[in-house]
């Protein structure tokens, strides 16, 4: 990873401008430069130009529509840290709808964890174990859209910090 942080750090700090111009907010604009280094390494971009337009969609999108979302994720990995020791509670009770969802996705369906060998994170659901026509009588589409996508910022923000 160092060696791609290096061999990219002009393009993840021209990117990073260009976000901090956008948005100050952490939780917008993120200062992990493994977030940059996605859209530096990303191939599907003819040129910089998309490379830019893909960034700035990204942060509109988490200033805008996502924007409780990744507020809501930001906070609770802040609250999961106090300490000094990984505490899932914030983090669980953060979730968008986590009152209603939580009582079937419990530790017992949904869990994440790291390999002990390159303390790459795991997100396993056992989805036998959940009642799905429960959940989906007591929530929307929408609402669970909204909760794994909290679930997925979550994920990111945590891997990027245990990339470096």
């Amino acid at each position: 990873l160092q060696s791609l942080l290096t061999t990219h750090q002009s393009s993840i700090a021209s990117l990073k401008d260009i976000a901090t111009t956008i948005s100050e907010n952490e939780s917008v604009a993120p200062p992990s430069d493994v977030f940059y280094l996605r859209y530096a390494l990303n191939d599907s971009y003819d040129d910089d130009e998309q490379r830019i337009a893909a960034l700035k969609s990204n942060l509109e999108w988490r200033m805008n529509e996502g924007n409780t979302i990744v507020t809501s994720a930001y906070n609770a990995i802040q609250s999961a840290m106090e300490g000094g020791k990984w505490n899932n509670e914030p983090i669980r009770n953060a979730a968008p709808n986590a009152k209603i969802i939580n009582e079937y996705l419990t530790t017992t369906q949904c869990i994440t964890t790291s390999l002990p060998s390159t303390n790459d994170l795991i997100y396993c659901i056992r989805a036998g174990k959940i009642d799905d026509k429960a959940l989906m009588s007591a929530v929307s589409i929408d609402e669970m859209v909204d909760f794994f996508l909290y679930c997925k910022e979550v994920n990111a923000m945590v891997a990027d910090m245990r990339s470096l």
